[in-house]
């Protein structure tokens, strides 16, 4: 047993662990007590999204278990609750059997009678009210044919309310809502009264010291010191709240709890009721710095860096919402707020949590809302996000801080397109099918080539493969095989459930149609009485009510535990059993085995070798890891990533296929040339291969400004031979050398700027060069175009059955051919012609 032993007792598959975090002040020790809830009862928590931070420096908390709740729901005594309280659902249950078995035998005749008393009510209160038929009826029915035609459309209606309010008491009594206002407030302030004080609890003993009361033990846990921190800063003064932390509500001694619970996380951060981005203390989570800064917090005062943040976080208030209209009116305020904010948010840019690849998801798969903290000082997702777009905005040229907010804005990016929609599941298909058209019209107009397919509607290998190119390279993870865990759940996506009779009534109550009903209601009393008073009062009251409540209900009500549907996240079983029946593996544990079968699934599912642009070209860590399997630690460049999302519908299809050893790929390319030079800039080189080098190094701009002026050059000497040069043809002639010698020298120091090889080649198929992106190459390697890829692959051959080793990429072409791609019927033309050939990677 391990030392978390006596406080983890084991949990189902079913089952998963909440923290109940005990009111106090900021000074208080940390006190919490950690409930095992079943999936199926709703409650209340927030999800924690924090970066762990120095695991050997440590704090403790002190924390005590708490025994699922009973379903009596049973409240112990206690100095403040003195008598127990029990829910009388005995009587309940009995009187629902009762309704239920009566309802089930006499169904029909109630209904029919039902419709008949509605009918007949529907119509006396009509037929008193001063209601008329409106404008459109003909004015040759009468009054009361009107009536009873109108009572005989909706006189089922009573019947429908009555079968549905026979449902939503069975759910009401079913669910119990009212334990999430028991839960967790009332039973834990009587558990914190009857267990005895962290200080006086046991006799110490690692994390395991406890010491036992009339409702349980304390355990004292070490946690990291950034957890801590943020324990103490989401404490509340008088409340009880709940959050969700994988240090604490998962059981780390125990290896296959954590498996296991690791693998839910995904549902967890969907259901939870928001999701709060910790990015740390005022200092950060550095040690010492950050307990000077908590020391002064203790102390009611307030450090420099404190202020640093505050000052950030109003830039975040002032550019946010309806305020940022009077933005424009601020003029130098504004700018002398900009200037304070500006290193209290350079501050936050370089938070950890930004560069987490586990994050991604956390924060992609909320359906609540998404609010950061540091400090005391919070601020939505969004605001955030609008701040850092201000503050870059009128920092523009400055590198540095440009340098420092790189990392916000990848992961700003990526979870803008991977972020979770109810529009997803709202939308109708007309409306799917207008989005779709603008999006090609938009890919066509601005990108010149053919639009990115929405991430909703790929395949969920085709999710899973663009969420891997988006993060390849950018995000941290401690375990390579995190690279896939951690982006699974993004791409099964979190799908809402059925709602609940009661969140259901709830939305009618808040909806538009509910307004517009309520308002014509109204009217036959407004035109009865068109000079009352009061009557106006009332329906501008009734009105405002209504507006206001249905407004709330978009930002708040909405996301109350009671009216959210439990959100599923599905498909993973087929990627996890593809990357754990690797063949020649132990279960799928070995890295090779790992990545090679996920490269193969990716390969098979999307019928593309877009994965290639990730390739480790042979150099992994590990020598058996095929040179044509990526293990996405390296960075996928964004147009990569947009040509591999792109619809492919008139595009060639990759030819591909694995041996039996599932470690060797063949492939169909293109060959576009042999290299026969690969170099970076340097002095060795002689003056006639650095101008071919700065010329190859210039955009295509570049190319055709030193094209013209050669043609200019030929124009001149055919109208001034040498013997006929004046002294304004020899002014213009050394103007025309200046200029091209200006051209190489931009690409020079284009050539400078990249950092990167030039690969080019004498060989007249090879076309444009460029650079190259990934791996090596010498002379003699191979490029190869593949449909599929947005760079061309450098081969090498092995000598030996064809096979070749993939040993780098490399971008050649123009833009427009990169972005396009290659035709289906350019490529059939080539395989007609053979000039395609079959390659065997290993």
């Amino acid at each position: 047993m391990t030392t978390r032993g006596p406080l983890y007792r084991p949990i189902s598959s079913s089952e998963f662990r909440v923290v109940h975090l005990l009111p106090g002040a900021f000074s208080d020790p940390i006190r919490c007590v950690l409930e095992t809830r079943p999936s199926s009862l709703k409650i209340r928590y927030e999800a924690l999204s924090y970066q762990w931070g120095d695991e050997t420096t440590t704090k403790p908390i002190s924390i005590a278990r708490l025994d699922p709740p009973t379903p009596s729901l049973t409240i112990r005594p206690s100095p403040t609750n003195p008598a127990p309280s029990k829910w009388p659902t005995t009587a309940l249950t009995a009187l629902q059997a009762s309704v239920t078995t009566t309802y089930a035998q006499y169904r029909q005749p109630l209904q029919i009678l039902t419709f008949l008393v509605g009918t007949a009510l529907i119509y006396t209160t009509l037929e008193f009210l001063p209601f008329d038929p409106p404008d459109w009826v003909p004015r040759l029915i009468p009054r009361r044919l009107y009536l009873f035609a109108l009572s005989l459309l909706i006189g089922g209606a009573p019947a429908d309310v009555l079968a549905r309010g026979g449902q939503l008491v069975r759910e009401v009594n079913r669910t119990k809502p009212w334990a999430l206002l028991a839960s967790p407030d009332r039973r834990l302030a009587a558990l914190a009264l009857a267990l005895p004080s962290a200080a006086s609890a046991g006799d110490g003993d690692g994390d395991a010291g406890r010491g036992k009361g009339e409702e349980g033990p304390w355990y004292e846990l070490q946690v990291t010191v950034n957890l801590a921190l943020a324990l103490r800063y989401l404490r509340l003064d008088k409340t009880v709240r709940t959050v969700w932390v994988d240090a604490l509500c998962i059981n780390q001694g125990d290896a296959a709890e954590k498996d296991e619970q690791v693998q839910r996380m995904d549902l967890v951060y969907a259901n939870a009721s928001g999701v709060v981005v910790w990015l740390g203390a005022y200092h950060g989570i550095a040690g010492a710095r950050s307990q000077g800064c908590e020391q002064e917090e203790e102390e009611g005062g307030e450090c420099e860096h404190r202020a640093q943040i505050r000052d950030a976080f109003r830039l975040i208030w002032l550019v946010s919402g309806w305020r940022v209209l009077a933005g424009f009116y601020l003029g130098k305020e504004k700018k002398e707020m900009l200037q304070k904010a500006r290193p209290g948010m350079r501050d936050m840019f370089k938070r950890g949590w930004w560069e987490r690849l586990w994050v991604v998801q956390e924060v992609a798969l909320a359906t609540g809302p998404i609010r950061i903290q540091c400090g005391h000082y919070t601020c939505t997702f969004d605001n955030f996000r609008s701040a850092l777009y201000t503050i870059l905005g009128d920092a523009s040229g400055k590198a540095e801080l440009t340098r420092e907010a790189a990392p916000v804005k990848r992961l700003s990016r990526v979870v803008k397109d991977f972020q979770y929609s109810a529009f997803h599941d709202r939308e109708s298909e007309t409306t799917r099918m207008v989005s779709k058209g603008l999006a090609k019209l938009t890919g066509f107009l601005f990108r010149e080539g053919i639009p990115e397919a929405r991430f909703h509607e790929l395949s969920f290998a085709g999710r899973l493969q663009r969420i891997l190119l988006r993060t390849a390279g950018h995000f941290q993870c401690r375990d390579d095989q995190d690279r896939l865990y951690a982006v699974l759940g993004i791409a099964g996506g979190a799908t809402a459930g059925n709602t609940t009779q009661l969140a259901d009534v709830v939305r009618y109550l808040s909806s538009f149609s509910t307004c517009t009903v309520i308002a014509k209601c109204m009217d036959p009393y407004f035109k009865a009485y068109p000079d009352s008073l009061k009557l106006k009062i009332a329906g501008y009251a009734i009105g405002f009510a209504q507006s206001s409540w249905a407004n709330y209900y978009d930002i708040r009500a909405r996301h109350w535990t009671i009216n959210r549907p439990e959100y599923a996240v599905t498909r993973h079983r087929e990627v996890m059993e593809a990357v754990a029946g690797a063949p020649g593996a132990d279960p799928g544990r070995g890295r090779v085995a790992f990545f090679t079968a996920l490269a193969r699934y990716l390969a098979t599912e999307t019928e593309t070798l877009s994965f290639l642009e990730a390739a480790s070209c042979g150099e992994d860590k590990d020598e058996g890891m095929p040179s044509w399997v990526p293990n996405w630690t390296r960075a996928v460049s964004s147009e990569a990533c947009d040509f591999a999302s792109r619809e492919r519908k008139d595009l060639a299809k990759d030819s591909f296929g694995f041996n039996e050893d599932g470690k060797t790929m063949w492939l169909v390319g293109r060959p576009r040339g042999r290299v026969h030079v690969v170099r970076s800039e340097r002095d060795t080189a002689s003056p006639t291969e650095q101008l071919l080098e700065h010329w190859l190094a210039l955009p295509a701009e570049g190319k055709e400004g030193i094209q013209i002026v050669l043609n200019l050059l030929a124009a001149i000497m055919r109208e001034m031979p040498d013997s006929e040069l004046d002294e304004a043809g020899v002014e213009a002639l050394s103007h025309c050398f200046k200029l091209i010698q200006g051209l190489l020298g931009l690409g020079r120091l284009f050539l400078q700027k990249q950092k990167e090889t030039l690969v080019y080649s004498y060989d007249k198929t090879a076309g444009d060069m460029g650079f190259l992106k990934a791996g090596e190459a010498a002379r003699g390697d191979y490029m190869v175009f593949v449909p599929g890829c947005f760079h061309h692959l450098v081969l090498r051959s092995l000598g030996r059955d064809n096979r070749w080793k993939l040993v780098g990429l490399v971008a050649m072409g123009t833009d427009r051919t990169k972005q396009a791609g290659c035709p289906a019927s350019e490529w059939d033309k080539l395989l007609e012609e053979r000039a395609v050939f079959r390659y065997t990677l290993v």
